[in-house]
């Protein structure tokens, strides 16, 4: 059982350590270790002169070689575009410098050792979050090592650092090594838990995407069908009186009735000059009209807009999919309403979509409503936010007596 366990708890740490790799988490820790590298090579550089110009050379060298392993790992940064690599190369060549500086000047009150070795402290936290949970681990296994060979194992040549820190560094590196680790392991977890949520989110939203391509056939099959028997009207007609005039009254009762069973299949819906509006409006009418919601629309808008129809139905069908699925969480149905408004005026898009929902909604600091799923995700909204700001507009979310309201405007 206990076998079981690590078994397990050493393939999720597998997992999370590829989880690492994913390209923004990569990138992003690329460019804070180019920044962070840099900076430090800029600061030994400047510290370096005062021992240079002053005859300590020791101090002097053992800048210069930190200099050397950073500028060594940035080299290799470029050169493989691993950030476990240069951690790895920068850590132990400070390992390398620090200790034959510790070991050749073994006395706190000269070259600032004391600092060189707070600095140690700081490897764990830097080399976790660059290289990795499992590298990171092995290079501050390096460090510990390294502690726990001048510290107790050489103590006799060590003995001007006083007792305590003798005796208690390697324990205090043990522990700052155990919570950097902890900490990462929490980042990446976090990241993890972020990038599947954004997975099941893009799945969501292909499958959403690939159902409205559905509804859309059948909103044009339902739309020609419409057309043909308003083209065929005046045949119908032509009919029915030729019928009457024969006093056939039984035939004329039974063509209408084949004729208003062929209209039954018929629902036309326009609400305004632009078709596409039109479609991604009718659908959800169609879909909550089935869960027994009671919705009004009203939409005033051109046929022609300047904003790409991928855009356009990505903002509508997340707005009404989100109301959509707050209507489902109602259980009476007499208090399940959606009110649609569209406008277009001096060139900008301005709706508003009120619905009725279960109280509750909570809002980040941003004015964005936060998911309630239970793999938390928010990319519907921010989408949402994310087209109406690329078309120089705003989007406001506002929850008031059990309905949610959702305004936006934007210049198209």
């Amino acid at each position: 059982m206990i076998f079981r366990k690590i078994g397990s708890f050493l393939n999720r740490i597998v997992e999370l350590d590829k989880a690492e790799e994913s390209e923004n988490f990569r990138r992003r820790r690329m460019l804070v270790m180019c920044g962070g590298a840099g900076l430090l090579v800029l600061l030994c550089i400047a510290f370096s002169i005062y021992p240079l110009m002053n005859g300590f050379y020791a101090t002097f060298a053992t800048y210069l070689g930190i200099i050397l392993s950073l500028g060594m790992s940035l080299v290799v940064l470029f050169w493989t575009n691993s950030t476990g690599a240069a951690a790895t190369i920068a850590a132990y060549g400070s390992y390398v410098v620090l200790g034959v500086t510790f070991y050749f000047n073994p006395y706190p009150m000269r070259g600032g050792l004391d600092g060189f070795w707070l600095w140690l402290l700081l490897v764990p936290f830097l080399a976790d979050y660059f290289a990795g949970l499992v590298t990171g681990f092995q290079i501050s296994l390096g460090g510990l090592v390294m502690s726990i060979v001048y510290m107790w194992a050489l103590r006799d040549h060590f003995i001007d650092y006083g007792g305590d820190v003798l005796t208690f560094y390697p324990m205090i590196f043990l522990v700052a090594s155990i919570i950097a680790w902890v900490l990462q392991f929490e980042i990446v977890y976090n990241h993890r838990m972020e990038l599947k949520a954004e997975e099941v989110e893009k799945t969501r939203q292909e499958d959403r995407l690939k159902n409205m391509e559905k509804e859309l056939a059948a909103y044009e099959e339902n739309m020609n069908l419409v057309n043909r028997h308003h083209h065929d009207l005046r045949h119908y007609t032509r009919v029915l009186r030729q019928l009457l005039n024969e006093g056939d009254t039984e035939e004329a009762i039974h063509y209408l009735n084949e004729l208003d069973g062929n209209l039954e299949n018929v629902t036309s819906m326009t609400y305004c000059d632009n078709k596409l509006i039109n479609s991604i409006l009718s659908i959800y009418h169609n879909r909550l009209r089935k869960n027994k919601c009671n919705m009004k629309i009203r939409a005033a808008v051109p046929e022609e807009l300047n904003i790409t129809d991928v855009d356009l139905s990505a903002l509508l069908s997340n707005i009404l999919e989100n109301c959509a699925e707050a209507l489902e969480k109602i259980p009476d149905e007499e208090k399940k309403f959606m009110n649609v408004k569209l406008d277009y005026e001096n060139g900008k898009l301005k709706g508003s979509v009120v619905n009725s929902c279960v109280s509750g909604a909570m809002f980040d600091d941003n004015g964005m409503p936060v998911s309630t799923k239970r793999i938390k995700s928010g990319v519907g909204t921010k989408n949402i936010m994310n087209i109406t700001e690329k078309y120089g507009g705003t989007v406001g979310f506002e929850e008031k007596d059990d309905t949610f309201i959702t305004r936006f405007v934007l210049a198209c």
